[in-house]
C-alpha cells in the first residue's frame, strides 16, 4: 500500500545510541514525513537499524533507521516510525531511550521506502489575451 508524504521543513532534534553505546543528540532538518515514517537531513551518519528519537517543538516520536545515505556533504536518514509512538509535546524528562532503560523491542517488518513521482516538464498553461 503506498503512502502519501508531506514535503515540510522542520528543525527537529535526533537522538540515539552509537555502536560504542553512547547517546548521540544532534540538530536535523526534516525533509518529509507520513504516517509511518520521516526523513531527516543530518551531518553525521546514522547507523542503520538504530533506534531513533526526534523531537521538535510541537511533536515528537521514535523510530528506527531503515537506511542512511549520503548526500553530497550530508545525509538522508529514512525513519520507520515506532507504532507506539506517542504524538505530543515533547516530555519534561528524557525519554527512556535516553535514560538508559531498556525497552521492549518488536520486530520491525520491512519498509519500502517510496520516492515521490517526478514531475513531468512542461510549458505552463496558455490563458487567453484580454
Amino acid at each position: 500500500m503506498r503512502e502519501l508524504r508531506s514535503a515540510v521543513m522542520i528543525l527537529v532534534e535526533a537522538s540515539w545510541k552509537d555502536e560504542s553505546g553512547s547517546v548521540k543528540t544532534i540538530p536535523a532538518g526534516m525533509e518529509d514525513r507520513s504516517l509511518s515514517g520521516a526523513c531527516i537531513r543530518v551531518n553525521t551518519p546514522i547507523g542503520v537499524g538504530s533506534k531513533l528519537r526526534i523531537r521538535w517543538r510541537f511533536d515528537q516520536f521514535s523510530g528506527v533507521t531503515k537506511y542512511c545515505r549520503r548526500d553530497g556533504r550530508e545525509f538522508l536518514v529514512g525513519i520507520l516510525r515506532d507504532k507506539s509512538s506517542i504524538s505530543g509535546p515533547p516530555a519534561k524528562t528524557d525519554p527512556p531511550l535516553l535514560t538508559g532503560q531498556k525497552e521492549q523491542s518488536q520486530p520491525v517488518p520491512a519498509a519500502e521506502i517510496q520516492s515521490l513521482p517526478e514531475e513531468k516538464e512542461g510549458r505552463p498553461p496558455r490563458f487567453p489575451q484580454l
